[in-house]
Formats: C-alpha cells, structure tokens, sequence
C-alpha cells in the first residue's frame, strides 16, 4: 500500500510492487474500498478480484493524476483481503512523523498545510481549502516549487561557505540533499524542475562558466519529459514552467514600467514578478480550467510574502521542535500566518462576481501566444518600441481567442 485516500463512506489506495496472477507488473492498481477495511501505508495485500486497465484518456482529457501516480489498473475488492504488515519506506516514515507531531499541537487543517507546504503531499488536505487556494490564484503555493528549492540551497550554500569546504564539495552535498528532498516530495515536476535549475546554476560556477537561465531551464523540461514524456499534457507541469518562463520572459519589462512611475525598485520587482506571472499563464488556464480569478494579481501580492515567512519558519523551526517540544510556541505564529493566508484565499474565492470567465484558446493558439510572447523580450534583438507593440499585438489576440468568446 503506497497510499490511502478516504472520503465519506468510501476510499481509495494506491498498490505498488504488483503481483498479478503471481506476474510483476511495473505498473500500479488503484485499489477501491469500504471505509471499514484496516490495513495502513507500508502493509501488503493479498485478495482476489477482477481489474480493469483504466484508459489513459478519459472523456476525452488525459488522466494526469494517474500517469503521475503510475496507476495502469483499478480494481474493487471482492472477497476477504489477506493483510500483512509491512515496512514503511522513509518517505512514508518522515510523512508519519511530521503528520504525528504536527496534529499534536494544531488543528487538523493547519496540521494537514504544514504537510503540504514542506513534503508536497496535498492527499489529506481538506477539499474546500485546496479549493480555495485553486480559486483564488495562489494554488502554486501549496506545490513544492522554485520558492522552496530557492530557499533550501541558499540556507545550505550560506552554512557551506561558513564553513570553508571546497566548491565542489559544496556541489555534491547539496545535490545529495536536494535529491533526499526530491524524493520525499514525490518527485513532483515542480520540484525536479527546480532542483535540476539550481543544480545546474551550482555546477556552471563550479566550472566557472556563465549560467543562461532559458538553456537551464531548457535541460530540466527535457530531462522531465525524457522520463515521463506525457508531462506534456499535464496542467501541474505546463504551469509550474510557464510560471518560470514567464518570470524569464516578461517581469523586466514590467518591472521597469513600474520604475518609470516611481515605485522602488524592491516592490517593482515583486510587482514585475506577479504581473507577468497572472498574466502569462492565462492561454494555460484558458486551456485546463476555463476561468481564472480575477483577483489573483492581488492574492499574490498579499500572500506570497507571508507564505515565504511561514514557509521559512515553519522548515527552520519545525525540525528543532520535534527535538525539543519546549519551543512549540515559535510555530504559534506559523500557524496564524497560515489561517491569515486560507482565510484571505477563501475570501477571494467566495467572490463569484471576480471569477473571469474564459474559452479555451487551443495549444496552437496558446504556442503562438508564448512564441510572441518571448520575440517581444530582450532576447530578440529588436528595439524596445517594437518589443512593446510585439508584446502588445500578443494581449490583444490572446483578448480575442479566449476572452471574447465567452461574451
């Protein structure tokens, strides 16, 4: 049992290490049960029923959730299922162990946040929370992304440098424990992204060599799909690098038209970051979702700052707590900032007038968007005018393909 999801009146695991007719399979069986049933993570089943192979298009979408999940085959159990306990993995452990402490001392959903924001592991996370964040434009804060690895290898990099160790050193410690954490997230597309971004950075000036950010960010979506080439038509992974592509792309031209009216360049930045983010992602969300908030520029704005805190503390402080319980109460914080951050998530997504409506513009359409897109950059060696009305001509067509319609 790799995993357990339980709802009302039913539930669902997903099984690993299969045998099928005493054949391994390389593949994994979503598992369909009664709430009653008492096995747990790690053991392992034994019971006979009849599985179906689930297609890995249904209704016409691609199931994404079970591609990532390896899941290839479903099943109900029909007679009485042999359970032996079994050994839980370290992930499974370190799940367990950060879920057991955290319950102990905060209320389930903060205790099911901690989870989510430090291991990725969204499962238990309760439907109207992970809801809102979706609906209020700030769904990105829940998957372990760039804003976490960022984090991670400055703090790692910063205690390295104290101590004087060589370079490369430096390089293989932090791949071995970016490669620790990736594993303990799952190996979700956001975090293997970021991990392979920031490794690359670290070994260019190993070499003493230039970092290009596209060529980087270029090795890590090829590196992705060469394992898992239907990432290509998952919505959590054209997110997670559209959201960098457009940071790349459009945040200085933003970022200097704020400068130009006199805001200081710190906010203009953040500024820069967000609009172009809120703003670049819409062909993407147009094609998964259909809709978007029209808040979301402003949710961001409010809550990326105080979840960057609570995320930093919470990875600091939450290690020192499990060793010394004493020093529980420095978490008290966390937890109000992560009230603070769902409460204004579940505010915005309340507000049905601001949710903007949108058609679907394709993936041709959206490709010509982001092709336009990146020629109106500085990339492209065209004068700043033509950047602008190249930038310009983009809005406007993405206006007409996927805002129009809808009226």
């Amino acid at each position: 049992v790799e995993s357990i999801s339980v709802y009302d009146g039913y539930g669902y695991a997903t099984l690993e290490n299969i045998k099928i007719n005493d054949k391994t399979e390389n593949q994994n069986v979503r598992l369909y049960f009664d709430c009653d049933k008492n096995f747990e993570v790690g053991d392992i089943l034994r019971f006979s029923a009849t599985i179906q192979r689930i297609d890995p298009y249904q209704d016409g979408e691609f199931a994404s959730y079970n591609y990532k999940q390896n899941v290839a085959y479903e099943c109900n159990i029909l007679s009485n299922v042999e359970i032996v306990k079994g050994n839980k993995n370290l992930s499974e452990k370190v799940d367990d162990v950060v879920s057991g402490f955290t319950e102990q001392y905060f209320d389930s959903d903060v205790s099911k946040l901690f989870k989510a924001v430090l291991l990725g592991d969204k499962s238990d996370l309760a439907q109207y929370i992970s809801d809102s964040y979706s609906l209020s434009g700030i769904g990105h804060l829940l998957a372990v992304s760039g804003l976490h690895i960022g984090f991670i290898v400055s703090m790692i990099v910063f205690a390295l440098e104290k101590l004087k160790s060589k370079r490369w050193a430096n390089f293989c410690i932090l791949a071995i424990i970016l490669f620790l954490y990736c594993y303990l997230c799952g190996f979700s597309s956001s975090v293997v992204r970021a991990t392979i971004m920031s490794l690359v950075l670290l070994f260019a000036k190993c070499m003493g060599k230039k970092y290009d950010k596209l060529n980087c960010f270029a090795i890590a979506g090829f590196v992705i799909l060469l394992i898992k080439p239907l990432y290509v038509f998952d919505a959590g992974f054209l997110l997670s690098f559209g959201c960098v592509f457009c940071i790349f792309t459009l945040s200085k031209l933003f970022q200097n038209m704020f400068q130009k009216i006199k805001v200081p360049e710190k906010i203009a930045s953040i500024l820069g970051i967000t609009f172009s983010v809120q703003i670049g992602l819409v062909p993407i969300m147009s094609m998964f979702f259909e809709s978007f908030s029209g808040l979301s520029i402003f949710t961001n704005i409010i809550c990326v700052p105080l979840f960057q805190m609570a995320y930093i503390l919470a990875f600091i402080a939450l290690p020192i707590c499990m060793l010394f319980p004493f020093f529980v109460f420095v978490l008290k914080f966390d937890e109000f900032l992560f009230h603070i951050i769902t409460k204004i998530s579940m505010f915005v997504s309340s507000m049905n007038w601001a949710e903007v409506s949108l058609k679907s513009c394709g993936g041709l359409i959206a490709t010509l968007f982001y092709a336009g897109m990146f020629s109106s950059t500085g990339y492209i060696m065209v004068s700043k005018k033509y950047r602008w009305v190249l930038f310009f001509v983009c809005v406007v067509c993405l206006i007409i393909f996927a805002f129009l319609p809808v009226f």
